[in-house]
């Protein structure tokens, strides 16, 4: 599980979401999964307005959530 938190990040543009993407495609090469913490509400409507796809990322509202959301899940394939 990789978690990465942008609740600093003010605004967001094409090619910071393009390196968030290259970094999720390249976290699941590596067998894990990214959890996106700390939206704002301008990052997400900027993410919408550029008509980008977060398929396969899992997005939180906080930190504290994304974190809850990696202790209680497991990845498909792992053993209990």
């Amino acid at each position: 599980m990789a978690i990465i938190d942008v609740t600093g990040v003010p605004h967001i543009d094409t090619s910071s979401v393009n390196a968030l993407l290259q970094v999720a495609r390249a976290v699941r090469l590596l067998g894990a999964q990214v959890v996106l913490t700390g939206i704002r509400p301008e990052v997400a409507q900027a993410i919408v307005g550029l008509d980008l796809v977060l398929a396969g990322i899992v997005t939180r509202r906080d930190l504290q959530s994304g974190i809850a959301f990696a202790t209680t899940s497991r990845l498909p394939g792992s053993s209990p």
